[in-house]
């Protein structure tokens, strides 16, 4: 059992143990019980939400059936980062739209929405809403709670535009001040730092990075190997990246990370695909 889960276990049975509970835990996401379910040491997660200008809620699971680690992840859906899609609809489209009927809901909104979001200067931003709320109305009218797809019709221009790669890169002068910026920062933290660092030294993915398994790291031979399913399809076997091996090492030294102490060592650190 993780620390998370333990603590949040814990926070359920004290709850529980004080009698009926009616908590909310952020985004509509709610624990509940009875005077006689938290007798039993029973409660349910429910999600509440409003649609079409009435108060709704959905019971997701029950307790301790469904765990606390779970009942977050019961209303992602598919998204790979459902924490994207609700920033998105918490800073932009809920301001809007959110307390419309979702049949009065028409193209001059969906306008404002995305019209609002470029002058703040977030072109990409723009995009994400103008996909997240077509998909939203789309599967509204398949649900026949509307008749047509306000969002029809709108296209990338409409929006922020045609997105294209840049070519980016830090100069000495900006990495001093990346480098005094993460020192300096509350609550950044050194494990972060080192992550960072380490991103602009191997020029990996930084989920490449952030999902690696301590397995793949051989600290004495100084290789990373990464697992071929997480690189990305272009990335040819052969790759090599080189970086010093003493940032890995003081990572893997960083209390929460790994509980072993590893040396510095002077020599290159390389990572490679096999």
């Amino acid at each position: 059992m993780t620390g998370f889960t333990r603590n949040a276990t814990d926070k359920q049975r004290a709850w529980l143990s004080a009698g009926p509970v009616d908590r909310g835990v952020g985004d509509g996401l709610t624990f509940v019980a009875t005077t006689a379910a938290a007798r039993a040491g029973k409660g349910s997660w429910i999600l509440r939400y409003r649609f079409g200008g009435r108060h709704r809620e959905k019971v997701i699971g029950r307790y301790p059936d469904i765990s606390p680690r779970r009942q977050g992840t019961c209303t992602q859906g598919k998204y790979k980062h459902p924490e994207a899609l609700a920033r998105v609809l918490r800073l932009h489209i809920n301001p809007v739209i959110g307390r419309l009927p979702i049949d009065e809901v028409r193209p001059v909104h969906i306008d404002r929405v995305l019209t609002k979001i470029v002058r703040a200067g977030a072109p990409t931003g723009a995009n994400d809403a103008l996909r997240y709320m077509f998909r939203m109305f789309h599967f509204a009218v398949k649900r026949r709670w509307i008749e047509s797809n306000p969002v029809y019709g709108f296209e990338i221009s409409d929006a922020g535009g045609t997105e294209s790669s840049r070519v980016r890169w830090l100069n000495r002068e900006e990495l001093a001040v990346l480098s005094r910026a993460m020192r300096e920062t509350p609550n950044f933290g050194r494990l972060n730092e080192l992550a960072v660092w380490l991103l602009l030294a191997l020029c990996v993915r930084k989920m490449e990075l952030l999902s690696a398994r301590w397995s793949e790291f051989d600290l004495q031979e100084g290789i990373w190997s990464l697992r071929r399913n997480a690189t990305p399809a272009g990335r040819r076997p052969t790759d090599q990246f080189t970086a010093p091996s003493s940032w890995p090492a003081r990572l893997a030294a960083t209390p929460g990370t790994r509980a072993s102490r590893c040396s510095d060592r002077a020599s290159g650190w390389r990572a490679g695909c096999r």
